[in-house]
């Protein structure tokens, strides 16, 4: 039962009113968001999360009808709570449209829940009318007006801020898009360069091999001209097959149709294979070979991708390394990382792997294929280069795999 007022009630008794019965209206509008089946974003929200700053706004609601009528409010506790509030409505509608925001509300849902509270309010006003007939409808009237002011502040303030959250994320979006294409340019430089060294490359093989094949064809070649001929023959046809090798496996990384086949093998004996594979190279080109690490590596991990990686990396460490040689050493980083390491005494790289190739040693197939399957692998690539002294390819892959990983845990089962 609301308290009667002497003689004919004010806006500043209709402010004390609504500031009274402000829980009221809380709770008034949280019931209806709650049975509105298009504010979804509501539905996980607490009464004091929905509520927010809205309390600030209804008491800065009867501060203006308290000014407006001129009058000084009589109840003191009501004096006390209007001077607590000391924000300003476009602050308070700010606030309220980013809270809004981040939990996932859309602009139509602010709107919905905004419009909820103006009729709360109203209906809070029509309540005070009911309670005190004496009340001029003129009264009603200015109250009215006041609260869609109040309630079109609210909404300009909450919107602007959308609006500015929303140009933020497209800007952020756009920068993003842009930075995306970008790096897809610069792949498409980069496998651009990678297919042209090929071709460069398989030319200049075919080339050779077209001649040695021409000069092998001449009746009058000694025995030592045909060795030699074919021994270059040899040579290039090695070369080429390796070259066309690696564009398959390019290719293959690339769409994607590589899949890793898990299993546990010892990763020092591999390595020692892989090793001796090489060795004759090393011993054309009058280079050192060694290997450091533990007699035995037991890992889980996909042993012929592991392989091609060592291999790839053997190789071009062996091809630019002119004086010196090549070590190849292994070992447990940790509980999650194993690794192995090759290091040459070549004369470093001449730029960075992420770099367009240019004359000298950049990123050829080799290196682009152990990049690719790093990734794969889950693994980490680390280089270490130094103009003249050598570079150091650092290869670190995890020691466990999930489930999912494994597609020979598919096959088998």
């Amino acid at each position: 039962m609301s308290a009667p007022l002497a003689g004919s009630p004010s806006l500043a008794d209709l402010g004390a009113y609504l500031l009274t019965h402000k829980d009221t209206i809380l709770h008034n509008w949280w019931d209806a968001c709650l049975r509105d089946t298009n504010l979804r974003a509501g539905l996980m929200l607490s009464p004091d999360e929905q509520w927010g700053r809205i309390p600030d706004l209804l008491a800065t609601l009867a501060q203006r009808m308290e000014a407006q009528a001129a009058l000084n409010l009589p109840n003191q506790l009501i004096s006390e709570l209007l001077s607590q509030t000391q924000a300003e409505p476009d602050g308070l509608a700010e606030e309220h449209g980013l809270h809004r925001w981040q939990k996932g509300y859309t602009l139509q849902e602010l709107m919905g829940e905004i419009a909820h509270l103006h009729q709360c309010i109203t209906h809070q006003e029509k309540d005070f009318w009911a309670n005190y007939p004496l009340t001029e409808p003129a009264l009603l009237l200015e109250a009215g007006q006041i609260t869609a002011r109040l309630i079109h502040e609210l909404i300009s303030g909450s919107v602007g801020q959308y609006h500015t959250l929303q140009k933020q994320m497209a800007a952020d979006r756009a920068s993003k898009l842009q930075q995306s294409l970008n790096g897809l340019n610069d792949l498409i430089r980069q496998r651009s360069n990678l297919l042209r060294m090929a071709s460069h490359d398989l030319k200049g093989s075919f080339g050779i091999m077209s001649g040695a094949a021409y000069l092998l064809d001449q009746p009058d070649n000694s025995e030592q001209v045909r060795t030699q001929m074919l021994q270059m023959l040899q040579r290039n046809l090695s070369k080429v097959t390796g070259l066309l090798t690696q564009l398959m496996d390019l290719a293959r990384l690339e769409a994607g149709h590589e899949v890793l086949y898990l299993e546990e093998f010892d990763a020092a004996q591999l390595l020692h294979r892989v090793a001796e594979s090489v060795q004759t190279y090393a011993g054309e080109r009058n280079l050192y070979l060694s290997l450091l690490g533990p007699e035995k590596l037991p890992v889980r991990s996909d042993s012929v991708k592991v392989q091609r990686i060592a291999q790839n990396l053997l190789l071009n460490a062996l091809k630019y390394t002119a004086t010196g040689g090549v070590t190849l050493s292994w070992g447990i980083e940790n509980d999650a990382w194993w690794h192995f390491t090759v290091t040459d005494t070549g004369p470093g790289l001449g730029q960075a792997l992420n770099t367009p190739h240019k004359p000298g040693r950049g990123e050829g197939l080799g290196l682009h294929i152990v990049k690719l399957l790093c990734s794969l692998l889950k693994g980490k690539m680390a280089v270490d280069s130094q103009a003249g002294v050598g570079t150091s390819f650092r290869i670190m892959l995890p020691t466990q795999y999930s489930p999912t990983d494994d597609i020979n845990r598919e096959v088998k089962s």
